[in-house]
């Protein structure tokens, strides 16, 4: 019978078992995502994937809105419930409410596309029937977001791992096809195939897990409210902090392509896509199995000290030799995922590949406030601070200097944040980091940085193979004194 892991000391060893299922996931969906770009970089071209990009941003606000600002709030509140009854029933309620979203969100995006196609592509003819047709992706991916929320509370890592890969693997089996057969007009139909088979495989694994769940009765309606209540009250904050991060990604993409062009777009959005399947290895799988472990321990501070610093310790033992990884082999990447046409990103993903790096530093710590339930400095942290000082760095940081300027503006964001996130939440809660977390991010932030400035100053292969060496053997037996403990 699933169940809600108890209130226990985490082990080095359980957090790398952890990274270990949902990085070997992760793998697989890189993988999968790596050989969609290839074709969708052939069959549609640079101003093919700016379309898919554009699409993409635009519908992002709406869906991140009723997926992704729920989950946080919902997972927090099945997670820490130890009756499984009455676990049942929370999940009964957030199925309704996301079944409600879902179809709110499709009316909006639909109702609307019009409107957003003029704002997005200017005079393009076809972008209003382009995005009618992705907008129930939008509602499908809603309630899937809704079963992966289930999935993830309960614990489910196997179930978790699988439909986490399949997106990728329908993206290359549906997708191609239909790119090969109706180059840029089969980018919408592709976008809302895909949604609808991930929604249906979700909910297949869930019912597997629900039906060893006890039971909880007839629910009615206002039942419903009276659970969602107090999960809402987090979840709209949440809600409104990941609709702001939305809006001012499309007002960056928006800006780029008005200020430059539609390929500009695609540069950009293909840097940071191949930043994010290399980086999701580590981020995405420590963050699925450590949220709801420390929702758990919140409120022993010892404990949810020593969970945040292993944590923290283990996402810099796996992010640097990645990030040097990155950073070494971004123009053999580019050859062999893309086309002679994108070379120009490599520096723009080098630079990219340190912010995984500092992200990997100050997300341990961004969890500990949602964990809390911390309504307003939540709304700050996630929605004013970061979206003010993005659309600000990246536009200036663009205007300046191009598509170079963006890798330069990433990188000064994700430093500031380092020190925004260890400052306020030692201030807030009386929570950080040890001395030896510090030594550990001075040392391999060391070699982060000299892999860096070798490859965009020299170009020496021999010296970054020498600098990977280095960071891989230290990387390699911190990990092996953590996991001897």
């Amino acid at each position: 019978m699933p169940h809600i892991a108890p209130r226990h000391k985490q082990s080095y060893r359980e957090i790398l078992r952890g990274t270990a299922i949902f990085g070997g996931t992760h793998v697989v969906t890189m993988l999968m995502n790596m050989v969609k770009g290839k074709f969708a970089a052939i069959l549609l071209g640079a101003y093919g994937m700016g379309v898919s990009s554009l699409i993409t941003s635009a519908m992002a606000p709406v869906q991140n809105v009723f997926s992704n600002g729920m989950s946080m709030a919902a997972i927090s509140s099945i997670a820490s419930e130890e009756d499984m009854a009455a676990a049942r029933r929370k999940i009964v309620a957030l199925r309704r409410c996301m079944s409600l979203f879902a179809l709110l969100s499709t009316v909006i995006l639909t109702a609307l596309s019009r409107q957003i196609a003029r704002l997005t592509f200017g005079d393009e003819p076809e972008s209003a029937v382009w995005l009618a047709v992705a907008a129930p992706s939008v509602g499908f991916f809603v309630l899937a977001a809704c079963e992966a929320i289930v999935l993830q509370s309960l614990r489910e890592r196997r179930r978790m791992a699988l439909c986490t890969t399949l997106p990728s693997v329908l993206g290359v089996a549906v997708s191609v096809p239909i790119f090969y057969v109706w180059g840029v007009d089969g980018i919408a139909p592709s976008i809302t195939l895909v949604a609808l088979l991930l929604w249906l495989y979700s909910r297949y694994n869930t019912y597997v897990v629900e039906r060893r769940l006890p039971a909880c009765g007839h629910q009615t309606w206002g039942e419903t409210w009276g659970i969602m209540r107090g999960i809402l009250a987090f979840g709209i904050a949440s809600m409104l902090t990941v609709a702001i991060g939305s809006l001012t990604m499309y007002a960056v993409n928006t800006f780029i392509n008005h200020r430059g062009t539609t390929d500009d777009v695609a540069f950009f959005q293909t840097a940071a896509a191949i930043t994010l399947q290399f980086t999701a290895v580590v981020t995405n799988a420590m963050g699925t199995d450590y949220y709801p472990h420390l929702s758990n321990v919140i409120h022993n501070k010892i404990q949810t000290i020593r969970l945040v610093n292993q944590q923290g310790q283990m996402m810099m033992i796996c992010a640097a030799p990645v990030t040097v990884a990155l950073i070494v082999f971004a123009p053999l990447i580019v050859r062999v995922l893309l086309t002679e046409e994108f070379t120009c990103i490599v520096p723009l993903i080098q630079m990219m590949s340190v912010t995984f790096y500092m992200r990997a530093y100050y997300s341990p710590l961004d969890y500990i406030c949602v964990a809390k339930g911390d309504k307003r400095l939540f709304t700050f942290i996630e929605g004013v601070y970061p979206n003010v000082k993005t659309l600000l760095f990246y536009t200036v940081a663009y205007a300046a200097w191009g598509l170079r300027g963006l890798g330069m503006a990433a990188m000064a964001s994700s430093a500031l944040d380092m020190a925004f996130s260890d400052i306020v939440m030692r201030w807030r809660y009386g929570i950080g980091y040890g001395r030896q977390m510090y030594a550990m991010t001075a040392v391999s932030g060391a070699l982060v940085a000299a892999a860096l400035l070798t490859a965009l100053l020299s170009g020496s292969i021999l010296l970054s193979a020498a600098v990977m060496a280095v960071t891989c053997c230290i990387s390699f037996m911190q990990l092996r004194s953590r996991i001897k403990r």
